[in-house]
């Protein structure tokens, strides 16, 4: 069986690095040891991605960039799954609290599917995962 990927990353992990945001350098070393160690996104992180840096860049670089995860051996790429949708749906509803912490559901599909990949840990840039207990999170 295929060992677990280690290292979740978040989109915001990818964009900030792609568009050279405050932490970049903390994104390229969570990209990093994403590489070394085995990592995993989902394909919802694939569409942010896309959607955001085709928006603020161009289309161009927002190709480049999708093509290159895609083409990372080392990064599991994760269809969502109905099992990951439901269990994201529950997660949705445990952390969700208007104004204060309003968990988007791509994020609850982030945290359900790093949580049933086991992987160790969530990478983001995104304070509303700080308050997740279901995975570790490392928060730029």
């Amino acid at each position: 069986m295929e060992a677990s990927p280690v290292i979740y990353l978040d989109s915001w992990v990818w964009l900030e690095y792609g568009l050279r945001g405050d932490q970049w350098t903390g994104a390229r070393k969570s990209i990093d040891d994403a590489l070394a160690d085995g990592g995993a996104v989902s394909t919802i992180a694939l569409t942010e991605i896309d959607y955001i840096l085709s928006r603020e860049v161009d289309r161009t670089t927002a190709d480049l960039v999708t093509s290159a995860i895609e083409d990372f051996d080392a990064i599991h790429i994760v269809p969502v799954s109905a099992e990951i949708s439901l269990y994201a749906s529950r997660l949705r509803s445990k952390y969700y609290e208007r104004r204060d912490n309003e968990l988007s559901y791509a994020d609850a599909i982030h945290i359900a599917t790093a949580g049933l990949l086991d992987c160790t840990a969530l990478h983001t840039g995104d304070a509303d995962f700080e308050s997740v207990q279901e995975i570790e999170t490392v928060v730029h």
